[in-house]
């Protein structure tokens, strides 16, 4: 957790919209590229000047799924790479965001949209969730597994990266047991 100092204005709730202005991949795939922020169990986020958070004022609620995936058609990426600048990194503009025109539609439109969308994105983030405990669990586990210290039944909950990792050890092991 991050205790030093920070501007307020860089702190971001589940739920908020950022976007990458920022790519030093040189391939413009960051660049531009929206984030829901994820529920950090009731923890605020803290993003730093290589991201915009978008925060409409006005206009109800959904525009924040609304625009997040507006951000993802190939129009404004392709408008996001066109505004890059920068040698070693690239940068993105304000005003290739503020520039960008977008569709406003109606307030039941756009209520319609997050009733369609709301479940979607509740289940990707929860299999995000699921995905970094059982990364995390993996990396846990792995190292006992390969000192030894775990039976062969835990090698079953991730045989492909045991045997991809261990390779001829795991053979020779075999080998040298049996005789």
């Amino acid at each position: 957790r991050y205790a030093g100092a920070f501007v307020a204005r860089h702190e971001a709730a589940a739920g908020e919209l950022l976007v990458a202005n920022t790519d030093i991949s040189q391939r413009r795939d960051v660049l531009g590229a929206p984030l829901l922020v994820p529920d950090l169990g009731g923890e605020r986020a803290l993003y730093s000047h290589h991201a915009y958070a978008l925060r409409p004022t006005a206009g109800g609620e959904g525009w924040r799924e609304y625009l997040y995936f507006a951000l993802q058609d190939e129009r404004f990426r392709a408008r996001a790479a066109g505004f890059a600048t920068g040698t070693t990194v690239l940068a993105l503009p304000r005003d290739a965001l503020l520039g960008h025109a977008v569709v406003v539609p109606p307030a039941a439109v756009r209520a319609a949209f997050v009733r369609a969308v709301g479940p979607l994105l509740a289940r990707i983030e929860g299999g995000q969730a699921q995905a970094d405990t059982l990364a995390g669990l993996r990396d846990a586990l792995r190292p006992r597994l390969l000192r030894g210290e775990l039976d062969g039944a835990a090698a079953r909950l991730f045989p492909d990266e045991v045997a991809e990792e261990t390779g001829a050890a795991i053979t020779a092991a075999g080998a040298a047991a049996r005789g």
